[in-house]
């Protein structure tokens, strides 16, 4: 019985990926750890297991999002099931610059069509962009090749992380059985 249980269990690999600032690595300790962290500006990628839903284990690539890394993403794409795109939503003088990200890594041959969950960060404060702004600024209802979802969270306080979670392991096993 319990030899079924790590049978039926499945690791997919999942991007966190966004401009710098937005939060990527500060979310991946929340949900890692359940703790806010002190963070540096990543360089290169931190990579954690994280367990979202029953039966479900995502190996999370958390990687730098200063223009100088971007290049260097591309090579991880390889055999990614998953990602999450994140975004600062007080930052609204970047959406177009995230925009512009976000459909060069949907462009790309190896993501397509990996399924994704944007999530708008630090929604938890005041000078947060509502989501329907968000969702128009970054154009995602153009998006009809891949399955995707938006998710407003605060890395800080928790809120809207085990939902985009647990949407993208349903997203990435409902691509798995096509």
């Amino acid at each position: 019985m319990l030899l079924n249980k790590f049978k039926s269990e499945k690791t997919y690999r999942v991007l966190m990926l966004g401009l710098e600032q937005a939060g990527k690595t500060t979310l991946l300790y929340k949900i890692k750890l359940g703790e806010t962290v002190d963070t540096i500006p990543t360089v290169g990628f931190n990579i954690e297991t994280i367990k979202p839903a029953d039966n479900i284990i995502f190996d999370v690539w958390d990687g730098g999002g200063a223009k100088k890394y971007r290049p260097i993403m591309r090579y991880y794409f390889q055999n990614c099931d998953g990602f999450f795109f994140i975004v600062d939503s007080t930052d609204r003088d970047h959406f177009q610059e995230a925009r512009d990200v976000l459909f060069n890594i949907l462009q790309d041959e190896y993501m397509d069509p990996v399924p994704f969950v944007v999530i708008a960060n630090k929604s938890d404060l005041c000078s947060a962009a509502k989501s329907d702004e968000i969702i128009e600024q970054l154009n995602l209802h153009s998006i009809s090749n891949r399955s995707w979802h938006f998710q407003s969270t605060s890395a800080v306080n928790g809120e809207g992380i085990s939902d985009a979670m647990r949407q993208l392991a349903h997203m990435i096993r409902t691509s798995r059985k096509k």
